[in-house]
């Protein structure tokens, strides 16, 4: 049995198998516009230059794909809009997710209806103990909007950044100031 590498003119790995000589050279025919080495290898890490296995260069994301004519990882216009989209959301369940971790759902709920019956008694009508309520949840709701803002302003500059590397860098550091 011998291990053989079929590819293609651009150097793609198109298929690598084991086999007899009969088996290999009825894949030849099969497909006579491909050329074959003798080897195996990741086809996800390696192209062919002159017959000779070549590791690719290190994928920046995953977004990227490899461009068989360049030798290099290109980022389409669409893979960079779907990075961009996927980047936000992860931005929003993160500072969603930093937010019901202080303050779950179940007490924000209770910080709306206090807030409720409190308007409805009228400031002028609160007891010390509701005053220091009112204070309280407050406090409790400036920090939530101060999550939301750093996220909203995060996602924004998502919106206007030019690569794929400027909006990692802001996923990846958003949240540190909070």
């Amino acid at each position: 049995m011998t291990h053989v590498i079929f590819y293609d003119n651009t150097g793609r790995i198109c298929l690598q198998m084991q086999g007899t000589s009969e088996v290999i050279d009825q894949t030849v025919e099969l497909h006579p516009e491909w050329s074959f080495i003798f080897g195996m290898t990741d086809a996800d890490t390696h192209y062919i230059v002159e017959g000779q296995l070549v590791p690719m260069p290190k994928r920046p994301s995953r977004y990227h794909q490899f461009g068989w004519q360049s030798k290099q990882w290109t980022l389409s216009a669409e893979a960079l809009e779907q990075a961009r989209g996927e980047t936000i959301t992860a931005i929003n369940t993160q500072a969603g997710s930093i937010i019901l971790e202080t303050v779950p759902l179940w007490k924000q709920n209770n910080l709306t209806a206090q807030a409720i019956e409190l308007q409805a008694i009228g400031r002028d009508n609160w007891t010390e103990l509701e005053q220091e309520e009112w204070i309280t949840s407050q406090k409790t709701w400036k920090w939530i909007k101060s999550i939301r803002i750093a996220s909203n302003q995060a996602t924004a500059a998502i919106l206007q950044a030019e690569t794929i590397e400027v909006m990692f860098e802001v996923r990846d550091t958003w949240s540190r100031s909070l």
